[in-house]
C-alpha cells in the first residue's frame, strides 16, 4: 500500500527547453 504513495508524489519540474 505504501508503494502507491510514491506514485502520488509530484514530479520535479522539467528542464527548460533547449534553444534552437
Amino acid at each position: 500500500m505504501e508503494s502507491h504513495q510514491v506514485l502520488l508524489t509530484p514530479l520535479p519540474p522539467p528542464p527548460p527547453p533547449l534553444p534552437p
